[in-house]
């Protein structure tokens, strides 16, 4: 069996069902940026792209068409009917993409988007006419330190509350600080993946400089 689908779209479907089922708020945002990092991810660990359907730099961060098609409309709470059956994607897919929710899903759609654009990746995608380039995607994956695939019981991290987000008095100077600090360990993790990329791809015998 393929452990690639044919659109974006297919994954998000599964992805937001999982955070509906956590009592995450799904947003368009958010399904885009771990739409993104499955794609990484799954070229990373499995050899083969999540999906088939090419990944663009959009002025907002990481834009897959079709989930844009599936989800405009409801961009900023998207509506999962839990009474529907669950979507299914290939087993060793659905695997990455729960570790993916595991290890992301606890921030929000700006907070990911943040950490994507921070991407030296991210970056090069300029002389690539916006498109994310699959064997670049692959390459920055496997420098990052290994996401674990584990225990599917382990459970999905929820970034707000359907029901109670918007109600909450908010602590303007707590976010601005979890933001401060958001941006600087992804700066930290941007430095330490790109020092590992310039050693990895440095000719034989060059002095590679940090």
């Amino acid at each position: 069996m393929s452990n690639t689908v044919t659109q974006a779209a297919e994954v998000a479907a599964f992805i937001a069902r999982e955070l509906a089922s956590a009592g995450d708020a799904v947003t368009l945002p958010k399904l885009q940026c771990l739409a993104y990092h499955c794609q990484g991810w799954a070229l990373a660990i499995l050899g083969t792209p999540a999906f088939s359907e090419a990944l663009q730099r959009g002025q907002d961060g990481p834009l897959a068409a079709s989930v844009k098609a599936a989800y405009w409309q409801q961009r900023d709470q998207v509506k999962v009917d839990l009474a529907l059956p669950a979507p299914t994607l290939p087993p060793a897919l659905q695997d990455v993409v729960q570790a993916v929710l595991r290890h992301y899903s606890g921030q929000s759609g700006w907070q990911l988007r943040d950490g994507i654009t921070a991407q030296s990746l991210w970056d090069h995608s300029v002389k690539t006419e916006g498109r994310i380039d699959p064997a670049n995607q692959k390459a920055y994956y496997q420098a990052l330190p290994r996401l674990e695939l584990a225990p599917a019981a382990d459970p999905v991290q929820v970034a707000f509350p359907v029901l109670n987000y918007s109600h909450q008095a908010v602590d303007h100077d707590e976010v601005r600080e979890t933001r401060r600090r958001h941006v600087e360990q992804k700066e930290r993790e941007r430095e330490d993946c790109n020092a590992r990329l310039r050693e990895a791809f440095a000719p034989a015998g060059s002095v590679v400089v940090q």
